[in-house]
């Protein structure tokens, strides 16, 4: 059986000419990447803290002690899109700088995009993922700080918010500087002014008072549940909140907490092939990693404890 790939040149114009479609931006470049070799599990280890050193008044008692390291391990997942294209249907293409394939492996590849980062936050989803990996809030610790009824919207508040992570994070012996993750909804009440004494946004206050950058990513009030309407499905990174509005989580950022393990470089679009059997045009789109927070037991809420969230954030009374 032959079969026919696209020429280098070919691959190269189907990805150039990709076309984003419109959305709110995703920036997960505070997140840190590792690239690994194939596996189905990443191990990683903790180091435990020894008890304290005997004393004594001439150093001449001694104890038998051990650093011991608790391991952990996470489930690595595939995310794979296979799309078809017939004869005609590239041949047409063609003509056009192949802009339908252009826009349809866009589509594909943002699609991919924020399910990483819906995998990062909310973990794998049981409707649809055969790999139980947790997420971010999953493993993250609840500020439990009285913070419902400190509504976003109202001038001061959001400090309120930030000043509850950042203590949690601190208790928890994690020095600053952190970032901050919320929904864009939230990004007006952060984007407001603190107050006229000191007129500067509450997201520059959040910067220079608590060394807290605050990123944002698609979500709105039904965040974390995906849907479908106008424009196709629409995936959100961020999970529902338990009640009210939203919920935000602030992370100390070092590879040594937590990062995206990655074994494909990124997500990568192979070359067509035909299938004559077929008469179609197949290329696959796929990422294969996990994100490892590194100490943090599957589904059990706290293990990592670099991680703070407010699930309940109230906009307004």
């Amino acid at each position: 059986m032959t079969q026919y790939k696209l020429t280098t040149s070919e691959t190269q114009l189907i990805l150039n000419q990709s076309k984003k479609l419109a959305a709110l931006p995703l920036d997960m470049s505070w997140i840190p990447t590792k690239q690994i070799p194939d596996a189905l599990v990443i191990k990683d280890y903790e180091i435990t803290r020894p008890d304290r050193p005997m004393g004594s008044k001439y150093g001449e008692s001694a104890e038998g002690v051990r650093v011991s390291r608790l391991e952990t391990e996470t489930d690595i997942i595939s995310y794979r899109y296979k799309t078809e294209f017939s004869k005609t249907e590239l041949a047409i293409a063609a003509r056009n700088g192949y802009q339908m394939v252009a826009e349809s492996n866009a589509a594909l590849i943002d699609q991919m995009q924020l399910q990483i980062a819906n995998l990062f936050a909310c973990g794998s989803t049981e409707e649809r993922d055969r790999v139980n990996i947790s997420g971010a809030f999953d493993l993250g610790e609840d500020v439990d700080a009285t913070l419902d009824g400190i509504y976003w919207d109202t001038a001061t508040k959001p400090l309120v918010h930030v000043a509850a992570g950042y203590g949690d994070l601190l208790t928890n012996g994690y020095a600053p500087p952190y970032v901050m993750l919320c929904p864009w909804h939230l990004a007006p009440g952060m984007a407001a002014l603190n107050n006229a004494a000191n007129p500067k946004s509450h997201r520059e206050l959040a910067l220079s008072m608590y060394q807290t950058t605050v990123v944002f990513w698609p979500g709105h009030i039904a965040s974390g549940t995906n849907t479908y309407g106008s424009g196709g499905w629409t995936i959100k990174p961020i999970p529902a909140p338990t009640t009210d509005d939203a919920q935000w989580a602030m992370f100390k950022v070092d590879p040594q907490n937590f990062f995206m393990a990655q074994v494909t470089n990124g997500i990568e679009l192979s070359p067509m092939e035909f299938d004559p059997a077929t008469n179609m045009y197949v290329n696959y789109i796929e990422w294969r990693g996990t994100p490892v927070f590194a100490g943090s037991t599957v589904d059990t809420a706290g293990s990592a404890d670099f991680v703070v969230f407010e699930p309940d954030v109230d906009l307004a009374a």
